[in-house]
């Protein structure tokens, strides 16, 4: 009888440790991916605002250079603004076909 309530209690310690050790693991799962997901967000960030930084200074850029070509600084920054404005209806227009592959980066990142 004795050894069953021994075996009962090592039962229960183990079941205890199993479970304290889930918990744990779930935790330290948990915090890796919160890692993972805001350092690849920041990344992302910097990286946006960077390229954001460069198609700035290339459209000022090639502003003043169509500008100084045709004589007319107006012209070439309105050459400028209508050639932002055809690629962002072009990116519009195949919405679809970026948003999906994206989606499914984010979804496997998310699962790994």
């Amino acid at each position: 009888m004795e050894d069953l309530k021994k075996s009962a209690a090592n039962l229960t310690d183990q079941a205890t440790n199993y479970v304290n050790t889930f918990i744990e693991h779930t935790r330290v799962r948990t915090t890796m991916k919160a890692t993972n997901a805001v350092s690849e967000s920041l990344v992302v960030i910097f990286v946006t605002c960077f390229f954001i930084f460069c198609l700035l200074f290339a459209g000022i850029g090639a502003g003043l250079w169509i500008g100084h070509t045709m004589n007319n600084m107006e012209e070439g920054f309105f050459i400028v603004a209508g050639a932002y404005l055809l690629i962002g209806l072009i990116l519009l227009l195949c919405k679809k076909q970026i948003t999906m592959p994206l989606k499914n980066f984010l979804v496997r990142k998310i699962y790994e």
